[in-house]
């Protein structure tokens, strides 16, 4: 038994030692394992960062190298390129009495009111400062620039001497002409030159509007609205609504029977061109005026583009025309407004 035991303990320690040289045996290839895991992952880091500064290095390359998109042509990418999403509205009022043959004569609050539904920034003129406060207070919470300025200054005012020599000595059919009247009418080509000059709120696109132009339209439709681009627009052009078609009529027959193919309470242009147009009606006014030829703005335009006329105009006019259903001498604005509804398609003559 005992000699026995001492061989059953030596058997027992020799089993001892060999599980405790494979327990080390396993953990040291555990460690080699993983210290090869982790060399691997490194290798495949530093591989993924070569690439990543690789690709970012090829796309600056070919990003400077690379040639420009091609260009559409001129008329589509007019059509395409998107206007600037701020257009600018610009209005007048002058308190030039209470004749009723004078626009802006008489105003009243509902007047001012109108150009509370349109949320564009608005550039407004008075040289009125209380008519002017009026209007600001209309517009609480919404874009507005307020000039006040002295009418007299404008180049359209300077010209009433001239203008009312002129109607002395002509004779319109219809109702009767002021010289005021026809001031008010060319003085919005000042003010909208004035504005694109200036570009209080960094716009691209401009609108005139006649202060009262959505007077009669506000009890039918209470809701604000932004006015944009119309469908189609081409930028090279200045939108007018026509009411009328053209006629060949000669132009001393348009200044005296004041024939109408566009009217002017509402036009939209690029910045660029509507300016180059305000300086044409300018120069084309005192070219009619100094032949005795005096309406008012509408006249001067329906001259402008008359085959009669020598000096033709850099900038053209597009038309918008209303079908029969429509209000002939307000559809531009009524499109605009509906469109921002959402209730109608364009209709394009």
């Amino acid at each position: 038994m005992y000699c026995c035991s001492i061989v059953d303990c030596r058997v027992a320690s020799i089993h001892s030692r060999s599980g405790s040289h494979s327990w080390w045996q396993c953990a040291t290839a555990a460690v080699s394992m993983a210290r090869s895991y982790l060399l691997s992952l490194t290798k495949l880091i530093r591989i993924a960062f070569c690439c990543t500064v690789l690709i970012l290095c090829l796309l600056a390359w070919f990003g400077k190298s690379r040639p420009p998109p091609p260009t559409l042509p001129s008329k589509m990418a007019t059509i395409r390129r998107r206007l600037s999403p701020h257009v600018t509205v610009v209005t007048a009022f002058w308190s030039v009495g209470n004749s009723t043959t004078v626009r802006n004569g008489n105003v009243t609050r509902h007047d001012l009111e109108s150009l509370a539904y349109v949320t564009n920034p608005v550039v407004a003129y008075f040289d009125d400062k209380n008519i002017a406060a009026s209007f600001e207070e209309t517009r609480i919470g919404l874009l507005t620039k307020i000039v006040i300025l002295e009418r007299g200054s404008l180049w359209a005012f300077r010209q009433q001497s001239n203008i009312s020599a002129a109607l002395s000595h002509t004779s319109q059919s219809g109702a009767a002409l002021s010289s005021t009247l026809i001031c008010v009418t060319y003085s919005k080509y000042d003010v909208l030159s004035l504005a694109i000059e200036s570009n209080y709120f960094g716009s691209e696109t401009f609108v005139w509007l006649d202060v009262t132009y959505y007077r009669e339209m506000i009890g039918q439709h209470g809701h604000a609205f932004r006015l944009t681009a119309p469908p189609y627009f081409m930028e090279d052009n200045v939108a007018f609504n026509a009411p009328c078609s053209r006629q060949p009529y000669t132009v001393a027959h348009m200044f005296a029977q004041g024939r109408i193919w566009v009217n002017s309470d509402l036009i939209i242009g690029n910045a660029k061109q509507l300016a180059t147009f305000c300086d044409e009606f300018r120069r084309e006014a005192i070219k009619y005026l100094t032949h005795g030829l005096v309406n008012t703005d509408e006249q001067v335009i329906y001259a402008m583009f008359s085959e009669y006329n020598a000096d033709v105009p850099l900038v053209k006019i597009q038309e918008y025309r209303a079908d029969t259903h429509f209000d002939q001498f307000h559809y531009l604005g009524i499109l605009l407004r509906e469109i921002w509804y959402k209730k109608i398609k364009p209709l394009m003559n």
